[in-house]
């Protein structure tokens, strides 16, 4: 009896994939992976452009045109970053818009910045995953270097690159900016170019090109945020669940750790202690739901792995212009990790 009511709940979570697969086909969206690609392309190239610039400009009237004389921790260079990231970003969600706009998308259409009514144990719910996600992550390479008597941590240190300090603009960064803009981007702009081939290649395949944007310690959380983002968002036809699993990842990679250096190491366990026990103890209420997506996931990787014409998809994606530099660009960066860790040997 009890196989037979999860089957049934199986196929009317199917029946709903498919629903909603048809509402994003009958709905005339019609941006495409490749013009999808093409506007990330453009929009990255055009933000680094103008970032730079403004941060020279930035770098010229605050009297020290020498940006050899300005330390890591000197607050111009804390401030030209920040304002270049988001001027960065900016430009991003702009090109975007624009090729959205195009295709006679609305703003929130190209982004899906629907409203979603969520109770307060359901965003707590989110916000925690998220925090767990990045704990995991850490425990599991805690494991990993203690297993190697260090080395993990020894070459993370020397071969891959460095987040930097943090500080106040930082934290604000990646806890509330970040989230917002990469789940616009990938959540938002992408799944919708992706829908057409299938909401597995839309959830699965952006997830892993999500993750290997990502450096190798923080790859395999950045594939599971993506994937439950990517999950909640055909789910929700939004981006905002997306957006607090993320918030609470980077609250536990970069807000917690601030506290430990705005404050002292005792107070920071402390904190730390409690979060931890708080994230299992929400985990644990609502492990129902955790299950659900778990499931969920396994449906989205089996269809994307059996899809017939997968391989076909990959190698159109290929050998378009600006999908090829995307790949070429994630192969140089992982071949000069390579590099590094030869050297490091």
């Amino acid at each position: 009896m009890g196989g037979s009511e999860e089957t049934r709940k199986s196929g009317v979570r199917g029946d709903e994939r498919e629903m909603k697969q048809d509402e994003i086909l009958d709905s005339g969206i019609s941006l495409d992976p490749f013009d999808a690609g093409k506007a990330h392309f453009w929009g990255t190239v055009l933000g680094e452009i103008v970032s730079i610039v403004i941060g020279v400009v930035i770098i010229w009237f605050s009297m020290t045109p020498n940006i050899s004389e300005i330390s890591e921790e000197s607050p111009v260079l804390l401030f030209v970053d920040f304002v270049a990231v988001a001027i960065s970003y900016i430009v991003m969600i702009i090109v975007l818009t624009s090729a959205g706009k195009k295709k006679g998308l609305s703003f929130g259409e190209t982004f899906r910045l629907k409203k979603v009514d969520l109770e307060a144990s359901h965003i707590l719910l989110l916000v925690v995953l998220g925090i767990a996600i990045t704990y995991v992550e850490a425990l599991v390479f805690a494991g990993i270097d203690l297993l190697l008597k260090g080395k993990l941590l020894e070459w993370a240190t020397a071969v891959v690159p460095s987040p930097g300090e943090l500080s106040v603009l930082v934290v604000v960064r990646m806890v509330l900016i970040v989230p917002i803009v990469e789940e616009m981007v990938f959540r938002g702009f992408f799944l919708n170019a992706f829908s057409d081939w299938g909401q597995e290649w839309a959830v699965i395949f952006l997830a892993i090109f999500f993750a290997l944007l990502h450096n190798p310690l923080a790859m395999i959380g950045a594939f599971v945020i993506a994937v439950v983002s990517g999950i909640l968002a055909v789910k929700y036809d939004s981006i905002v669940p997306g957006i607090l699993i993320h918030v609470g990842a980077n609250l536990a990679g970069a807000g917690l750790p601030y506290v430990e250096v705005i404050s002292s190491r005792s107070v920071y366990l402390i904190v730390v202690s409690v979060v931890i026990v708080g994230t299992i103890a929400t985990l644990f209420f609502s492990r129902s739901e955790v299950s659900l997506l778990w499931q969920d996931f396994k449906l989205f990787w089996s269809q994307f792995r059996q899809d017939p014409e997968g391989w076909q998809k990959f190698k159109s994606l290929a050998k378009h212009w600006a999908w090829l530099l995307e790949f070429i660009f994630i192969g140089f960066t992982w071949a000069l990790i390579v590099v590094g860790t030869i050297k490091w040997l």
